[in-house]
């Protein structure tokens, strides 16, 4: 009966989607016909499903903050989790680098490794190529993988799994979810990785990440998470948060330190950096990486550091990693790739903000009303660069295409339009 009520109230949550979308947003059709993309692009609509997606995600978390039974909870923690995936898993010509992973994975018998990637990774497509030719099996498995083991973790180390899901969603939807394969692997093993950072098994940790780099070197970077179980001291954390945030307003001087440091790296770290520096897509500013939405996280992370009191050390680790996922997306201002190692660091600290749900408040009625503000308010905060990522049709001037145009019309793989064949990916 909970799963049949779930259920019912997100199919009345679709409809509603459908109406406002049917009352407020352009048919979508104007947008799919547009023959050539101008300056003078129409506003274009939100697909259906991500919203459907977000408001899923919402009421679950709603149900969670309101303390409704564990049961319903976690029928909606795995009603949410199969939905992303499937709508992950299987898309097509949606997201972005998807050319060159079909490209890679049609050519491999024949032509062999036509890209300079991990050996792990070309190990995984060797696998999948034996078994099908379909490179969308290899995708859906490389999502669920993911996607899974993070709202497992969630479920195990958090009281809000639901939420921390929401979080992850929208951090990871526009970049490591709908585009990056190999760093998502490679995201999956650091968090099956985790369980030895709580019982302190040093080599043991080490070597999951060295498994991970396989699959994407970047994960390189996670060893430090070993250290994160500590209990730091308030004063630190605020001190490397000032630090991230001095590096935030003057980024030009992480270029220049990395341009300095070039030389002393070794040859094929030092060349990806020099290929990513010189490459304005990732050299250049990012939306909402300044201004006001900054700040305003800045600020949620200094309430939490001051008022929360960690209890044991997986609480611990979760307000330290966050800390450090702050830091590497201030210091990442100065030089944009820097940022893809914070996933390894916010996938964990996600189960922090659920911490502010505890802030006691004496009446019990006004202390559910306390939980119910605070997860819509955190809600709206984070759903707001994911809902402007799909809305924004100010033109890329790197591709002269909307900036939503790999993700607006969303399509699968299972059945698409013959106009989803015609759509290019960033890099071509």
């Amino acid at each position: 009966m909970r799963k049949k009520s779930y259920l019912c109230t997100l199919y009345r949550a679709v409809q509603v989607t459908e109406h406002l979308r049917q009352r407020i947003l352009p048919d979508p059709s104007v947008y799919a016909k547009q023959p050539r993309y101008t300056l003078h692009v129409p506003p274009n609509p939100i697909v259906e499903i991500y919203l459907i997606i977000a408001i899923s995600l919402l009421l679950g978390a709603l149900m969670e903050a309101s303390g409704r039974s564990r049961m319903l909870c976690r029928v909606a923690l795995v009603v949410n989790v199969l939905l992303i995936t499937a709508v992950v898993g299987l898309r097509y010509h949606t997201g972005a680098d998807w050319s060159m992973y079909i490209l890679q994975y049609r050519v491999l018998n024949s032509t062999g490794e036509v890209y300079e990637w991990e050996p792990g990774f070309f190990a995984l497509m060797h696998l999948f190529r034996a078994m099908t030719d379909n490179y969308y099996v290899l995708q859906f498995f490389v999502a669920a993988f993911t996607i899974i083991l993070s709202a497992h973790y969630y479920r195990k180390h958090s009281e809000y799994p639901v939420f921390c899901l929401a979080l992850f969603y929208f951090f990871f939807f526009n970049n490591l979810l709908m585009a990056q394969l190999r760093q998502a692997i490679a995201l999956g093993i650091i968090v099956c990785s985790v369980r030895y950072v709580y019982d302190r098994q040093f080599v043991r940790f080490c070597l999951m990440v060295l498994l991970a780099s396989l699959f994407h070197f970047s994960a390189i970077i996670a060893l430090p998470l070993y250290f994160c179980a500590s209990d730091w001291k308030k004063v630190i954390n605020i001190v490397v948060l000032t630090i991230s945030e001095l590096f935030a307003l003057f980024p030009d001087l992480i270029a220049g330190a990395l341009k300095w440091l070039m030389p002393f790296m070794p040859s094929l770290l030092s060349s990806r950096t020099d290929d990513y520096m010189s490459d304005a897509d990732f050299s250049g500013a990012k939306e909402f990486n300044t201004g006001l939405y900054t700040l305003i996280a800045f600020a949620i992370v200094i309430f939490m550091i001051f008022y929360i009191r960690p209890r044991n050390r997986k609480e611990n680790f979760a307000i330290n990693t966050l800390v450090m996922a702050m830091a590497i997306k201030n210091i990442s201002l100065g030089f944009a790739i820097l940022e893809r190692f914070q996933p390894y660091y916010i996938v964990f600290g996600l189960v922090a903000y659920g911490y502010l749900f505890r802030i006691h408040i004496p009446v019990a009625w006004q202390h559910l009303y306390f939980r119910l503000g605070t997860c819509v308010l955190l809600f709206a905060f984070f759903f707001t660069p994911y809902i402007t990522a799909l809305r924004s049709t100010a033109i890329d001037p790197l591709t002269n295409r909307p900036m939503n145009y790999s993700l607006v019309p969303y399509y699968n793989a299972i059945s698409h339009p013959r106009i989803a064949e015609g759509r290019k990916d960033w890099s071509q």
